[in-house]
């Protein structure tokens, strides 16, 4: 009796200190993103119109064809947007992808240890079902409003295009988006885990104790680098198929029939305007933002990880 009444407790304290863990993570992830988005927004839409404008030759160009059209101000169309899905995303990936493999692992009866992988690919399935639910309408409206050419009628746009079919619409992509987030969750918590176990190896750093410093840093470039390579031809796709009917074309703006596009379509005219290379357009930004973005999720998952071990004992 002594013993099962000592067990409850055990798991009773760890469960309070699993869920104290899951409200600090997303209270410091959304705090994260609210500092570094605005900086990184210009990025995004950058980004985004060099996808949507594969013709333009480099960064520059492209920033001169938003602030021809838009203005400075161009560069931070959609910004609430973006930081309101951010803020949502942040609020929940966090709790989810420390606190889902050990739920998995109990569920299952399998080892943490031993099947990390297949406990990690389960969590990026997991975490890719809730996000593209939830966030593929504000990615449809974020794209929307940065590869718009207008400046004061975005929303109103918005609001014309959907109507009649809000729901098709506003979920427009979701495969695209899906199959991204998919493969880039799969990406990021697999490498992560590769490549912190190397960095273990190489170093010969305990378990119980933290990668920091230079060592931490590596991982993150390597995942970073790794993840790009991997996601960014799906993340083309995506905002080919989510963009403004509107694009800025040599001869001036053409309307584009988006109502037929779709993932096949989109990828046979990514290629047919720029090849293989057009569906990597934009990496140098990407690899800006997602750096940063990368780096707290990479820092924030060996936190976690190293507080539950600690929890845990």
């Amino acid at each position: 009796m002594a013993t099962q009444s000592s067990t409850s407790t055990t798991k009773v304290s760890t469960n309070k200190s699993s869920l104290k863990l899951a409200a600090m993570s997303s209270l410091i992830g959304m705090g994260g993103t609210l500092a570094v988005y605005p900086i990184l927004h210009p990025f995004d839409v950058l980004k985004a119109n060099w996808q949507t404008n594969p013709h333009l030759k480099n960064e520059l160009a492209v920033g001169r064809m938003i602030k021809s059209t838009k203005g400075v101000a161009g560069f931070y169309s959609g910004i609430l947007t973006n930081c309101t899905k951010q803020v949502c995303k942040s609020s929940y990936r966090y709790p989810l992808i420390s606190g889902l493999p050990r739920f998995y692992s109990q569920l299952f009866g399998l080892d943490i240890e031993k099947h990390k992988y297949k406990l990690k690919m389960l969590t990026s399935l997991s975490v890719t079902s809730v996000e593209a639910s939830v966030i593929t309408p504000f990615e449809r409206l974020q794209v929307f409003i940065m590869t718009s050419q207008n400046t004061k009628s975005n929303y109103s746009d918005f609001l014309k295009e959907i109507k009649g079919n809000a729901r098709k619409e506003l979920f427009k992509g979701f495969s695209p988006y899906f199959a991204r987030q998919i493969v880039a969750w799969t990406t990021l918590l697999l490498s992560d885990t590769f490549y912190k176990n190397k960095v273990r190896q190489f170093w010969d750093i305990p378990k119980d104790q933290m990668i920091t410093g230079y060592k931490l840093l590596l991982c993150t470039m390597s995942v970073t680098v790794t993840t790009i390579i991997i996601a960014m031809p799906f993340d083309n796709i995506k905002t080919y198929i989510q963009k403004n009917s509107k694009e800025m074309r040599p001869e001036g703006h053409k309307e584009v029939d988006k109502a037929k596009v779709g993932i096949r379509k989109a990828v046979s005219r990514i290629y047919n305007k720029g090849g293989l290379l057009g569906f990597f357009v934009g990496w140098r930004l990407k690899m800006c933002t997602y750096f940063i973005t990368s780096s707290l999720a990479v820092t924030m998952i060996e936190w976690l990880d190293n507080l539950h071990n600690k929890a845990e004992k």
